[in-house]
């Protein structure tokens, strides 16, 4: 019994950081953890936005 409850605690270990490792990277990426407004990327991809859509009503 002891030998089990501590495989299942291993393996819900695992699974926990498993999720996390894909969880933080996103959340990082637009600021929620560092309490920034997100990286110069997303800042560079909403400027090349704003340009596509600014052509498109230009058309």
């Amino acid at each position: 019994m002891k030998q089990s409850l501590w495989i299942i605690i291993v393996l819900t270990a695992a699974f926990v950081g498993y999720v996390t490792g894909y969880s933080v990277p996103p959340l990082a990426e637009v600021g929620m953890l560092t309490g920034g407004t997100g990286t110069d990327k997303s800042t560079q991809l909403d400027e090349s936005m704003e340009e596509y859509y600014k052509e498109l009503q230009s058309d």
